[in-house]
């Protein structure tokens, strides 16, 4: 499948297909649309660059997230819940 994107003045409008089996450029694609779609003529084509599939995409390492237990909260051990958060380092 090969696309062509439709662009009038720098304003993506449009992104049409064509079968892999089909050899048209840019030129002609934009000829088609105007004659056959009513296009303005006025529009600008190009052919469309390719995605990046997964496997070309560069590999993104996170640091891991510390899930280390939170200590339950008791008001009446406890007290003022604010004071709390701040003694158990909690943001």
């Amino acid at each position: 499948m090969t696309a062509f994107n439709v662009y009038r003045g720098s304003k993506l409008i449009d992104t049409v297909f064509y079968s892999s089996g089909t050899n048209v450029d840019a030129a002609e694609v934009k000829q088609s649309l105007i004659n056959h779609d009513g296009y303005d003529s006025n529009i600008h084509v190009t052919k469309a660059r390719k995605s990046k599939s997964k496997k070309d995409l560069a590999p993104v390492h996170l640091a891991p997230i510390d899930y280390s237990p939170v200590p339950d909260y008791n008001a009446k051990e406890d007290g003022d819940y604010s004071a709390w958060l701040v003694s158990n380092n909690i943001d």
